[in-house]
């Protein structure tokens, strides 16, 4: 599988879309760990849910150049463009999708 890539400010974030369901799964995978980790997923809930797994910043294939000062609003303005990339919008959904993270990434989903 390859990954995708979103441009934010001077930073290429990666991330791997996978499933084919209806419903939308933002990953966050944990310290020391890539993305692609979530993707035996697909193969229990592929109908039922679109995953979108993030390579954390400095972990994977993400190529982060913003220095270490890094928010929640940047962590906002990264899902928002992945999903406006993939041609959803947080008001379309609603503002409701599933967010699943360990150690680092729930971390960081907590920070939402």
């Amino acid at each position: 599988m390859k990954p995708l890539r979103f441009n934010y400010k001077n930073s290429d974030v990666s991330y791997y879309r996978f499933g084919t369901g209806p419903e939308i799964a933002l990953c966050f995978h944990g310290y020391g760990e890539e993305a692609i980790v979530h993707h035996f997923l697909e193969k229990y809930a592929g109908n039922q849910y679109t995953f979108y797994s993030i390579d954390l910043l400095f972990h994977g294939k993400t190529e982060w150049n913003e220095g270490l000062f890094f928010t929640h609003k940047d962590q906002l303005q990264i899902i928002e463009g992945i999903l406006e990339e993939n041609n959803l919008k947080l008001e379309t959904l609603n503002f409701k999708f599933t967010l699943l993270g360990f150690s680092l990434g729930g971390r960081m989903i907590l920070s939402l």
